[in-house]
């Protein structure tokens, strides 16, 4: 439900699940926060 995305985006209302074949590739990924400072500075 849309309600669930936007209350609880990061546990309860996933959308897919992703397989990695090189689980070691999720160490260069940002961090939600790091994201939100990523995009702040690009406006």
């Amino acid at each position: 439900a849309p309600e669930l995305l936007n209350s609880d985006p990061y546990e309860k209302a996933w959308l897919v699940k992703i397989k990695l074949d090189d689980p070691s590739e999720l160490d260069d990924l940002m961090t939600a926060s790091e994201y939100e400072a990523y995009n702040a500075d690009r406006e």
